[in-house]
């Protein structure tokens, strides 16, 4: 997965692929629409947000990648600091 994170989202080009039943087994490292993914080796920047689209993917990669879950999304503007979204996870749009 480390390869397939960048630019805030997942790059689903080359993914490695599991069967249901490995990812029925390795079913406590399944992501959740609102999780923030990143690598914890090499370039610590990438990080990738799961969206509704990858929701119950498998990520894989211990101990080289973590997810981040919260409930609360609060999207700041790197250039102006100027909060552009605050919200739960669950909203549309």
């Amino acid at each position: 997965m480390p390869l397939n994170i960048g630019d805030n989202r997942v790059v689903e080009d080359g993914i490695a692929r599991i069967t249901e039943a490995d990812a029925k087994r390795l079913s406590r490292y399944r992501v959740k629409a609102g999780d923030v993914v990143y690598s914890r080796r090499g370039d610590v920047r990438r990080r990738a947000l799961i969206r509704k689209e990858h929701d119950g993917w498998v990520v894989y990669k211990k101990p080289h990648v973590t997810a981040l879950r919260s409930a609360e999304v609060v999207v700041v503007c790197k250039r102006t600091g100027r909060v552009l979204y605050e919200g739960s996870v669950n909203d549309e749009g």
